[in-house]
């Protein structure tokens, strides 16, 4: 684990690093160390994608990349229909995962949920059950969602993720590839901002290449999108005495290395 590049903003540090798992293994060095019992608190949070109706990835064992946001369905011979998708049943009865298609444990949002446990579960409902519609997050088409949808929604971390170092969770819904680009870096943007909003002396947020997983973005569009709100909320954000890191962690040397060539230059421009 390292980190590959750091560019100081005006008042945030943006660092691109290498993690085997940004959920229960970050980089030791993007969890900071505990304040002197006089500091001001400090919070590290984790940003998670998801879908507009935080249901996780509970609807499916499997889906597919860039498609649509997981709904309810009351059939379960329909929900069953969109587990196994045509072609993807083996002789022996079995589902087999095709091309173009991600197992929850691949996703951050999946692996979140798998060891959040039932603490996590319940703080999923009762934010599901505080919101006026099924359809709570908006995915990046407004600058101004209406008061039925909101920008993001946040929870404290559960046991097992604070034992990883992270104190609170901030959720965001990810636009499908077929978007435009602007509304990834929106929902960017929104998860930054609730970040910071929640909790204002937070001093690390961790999060992934959004919008690259389960929502089919490519790498340099997700990069790209990722500098454009980094850009936006660098300019409005107030310096605090304890300035904000925000940390891209990816698995991958080679994409690490990717995104930090294409954020130098787009922050050097």
């Amino acid at each position: 684990m390292s980190v590959v590049s750091e560019i100081a903003l005006r008042s945030t540090t943006f660092r691109i690093v290498t993690s085997s798992c940004i959920v229960t293994n970050p980089n030791p060095s993007l969890i900071p160390a505990p304040p002197p019992p006089t500091a001001t608190t400090t919070t590290t949070t984790l940003i998670v994608p998801t879908n507009p109706f935080l249901t996780s990835t509970t609807k499916f064992p499997y889906f597919a990349t860039g498609g649509p946001s997981q709904q309810k369905f009351d059939s379960p011979r329909k929900q069953q229909a969109d587990w196994a998708p045509p072609g993807f049943v083996s002789n022996w009865g079995g589902m087999e995962i095709g091309g173009g298609m991600r197992y929850s444990s691949q996703t951050v949002d999946g692996l979140v949920y798998l060891h959040g446990g039932s603490s996590y579960q319940q703080s999923l409902q009762k934010m599901r059950e505080e919101a006026s519609t099924p359809h709570i997050l908006d995915e990046g088409t407004t600058n101004l969602p209406p008061p039925t949808l909101r920008k993001y929604t946040s929870c404290p971390a559960p046991p097992k993720l604070k034992d990883s170092g992270y104190d609170q969770l901030v959720h965001i819904a990810v636009p499908p590839a077929s978007a435009p680009p602007d509304h990834l870096a929106r929902v960017i943007t929104w998860a930054i901002e609730g970040s910071l909003t929640t909790t204002p002396s937070s001093n690390a947020i961790n999060s992934p290449l959004i919008g690259a997983g389960c929502r089919g973005w490519d790498v340099e569009s997700a990069a790209s999108a990722f500098c454009s709100a980094l850009k936006s909320f660098d300019s409005t954000h107030t310096s605090t005495e304890n300035d904000t890191a925000i940390n891209l962690c990816v698995m991958d040397p080679e994409i690490a290395d990717t995104i930090s060539a294409l954020a130098n230059k787009s922050f050097n421009e």
